[in-house]
């Protein structure tokens, strides 16, 4: 018995020790205005593939921690007032990097599309893909599906309910579109008409919506396509996020409030959400129910 725990506790050390230096990586750099040169404090460095995000200091210089030693990963560096940039860095010829955004009027957001087999953005994309930003999902209606089909050509839904929709992609639906959250199949609203999307309007950062058959990444319940529901990146290291989020609806009275509240401690990643719906009962003529 004392053999196998010390067996255990040896594999266990031996295992960390890998990942640890597999992730033990860092990338540097600094983010500036193409014309004028000058550094952008602020500026927001992501790796979507990953969940990883970082801000630039002062200096317009970032640095990202703890990342895989090896590997192609796609980065989006935005910025208010200036076009997102996406770009391709290989982690094992990687040097100090320097990104030069260019002044926009009109903030031209390139999306990296990470729901398909290869990241990319939304350009280079050749799968008929839809985003939908936080925004967009939180805007006024019923329910996280309601809010996909009116804005998504091509979607549409079958709905019971104020709070019970199901999606259907050009004219299939229940067992034959997935939906995911942040990987994970929601299979409940597969099956019955009284089931909707087990999923808090509210949380979502983004919504990827593939359009047509994707079999082959996904099951075969994926022939009408997917709905790849994404949660928000971590924060930058060091730093604490929240937001608060309120609306009404005065068609049925519908009240809906969330509070979320995330951070980074040196790695370690929490994040908290608390969401409340509340609705007038069914009105009759002799009273409410």
């Amino acid at each position: 018995m004392k053999f196998k725990i010390l067996f255990l506790i040896l594999f266990l050390s031996a295992f960390f020790s890998i990942v640890y230096a597999d992730t033990d990586f860092a990338i540097n750099g600094k983010v500036i205005d193409a014309q004028t040169k000058e550094t952008l404090p602020g500026a927001v460095i992501s790796i979507p593939q990953i969940k990883v995000t970082a801000t630039t200091d002062v200096n317009g210089r970032f640095s990202i921690s703890n990342l895989p030693k090896k590997g192609k990963f796609l980065l989006q560096v935005a910025y208010i007032g200036y076009k997102t940039l996406t770009q391709t860095v290989d982690f094992a010829e990687v040097a100090p990097l320097e990104f030069a955004l260019q002044p926009s009027v009109i903030e031209g957001r390139e999306v990296v599309i990470v729901g398909t087999a290869v990241s990319s953005n939304n350009k280079q994309n050749s799968t008929s893909v839809s985003t939908l930003t936080h925004e967009q999902l939180t805007a006024p209606s019923t329910n996280l599906i309601d809010a996909i089909a009116k804005q998504v050509p091509g979607v549409s839904q079958i709905t019971t309910g104020p709070s019970i929709s199901k999606p259907v992609i050009r004219g299939l639906g229940y067992n034959r579109v997935v939906t995911l959250d942040d990987g994970v199949k929601q299979q409940g609203q597969q099956w019955g008409d009284e089931h909707g999307i087990e999923i808090d309007q509210y949380s979502p950062e983004r919504a990827e919506v593939l359009r047509g058959a994707a079999s082959l990444l996904y099951g075969s319940d994926a022939l009408g396509g997917v709905i790849n529901l994404l949660e928000p990146l971590p924060a930058p290291v060091g730093q604490i996020k929240g937001e608060v989020l309120s609306n009404y609806s005065t068609n049925n009275g519908l009240s809906g409030s969330s509070v979320m509240l995330t951070g980074n401690e040196n790695g370690l990643v929490w994040r908290a959400r608390g969401s409340y719906l509340n609705a007038y009962s069914f009105k009759t003529p002799v009273g409410y129910f």
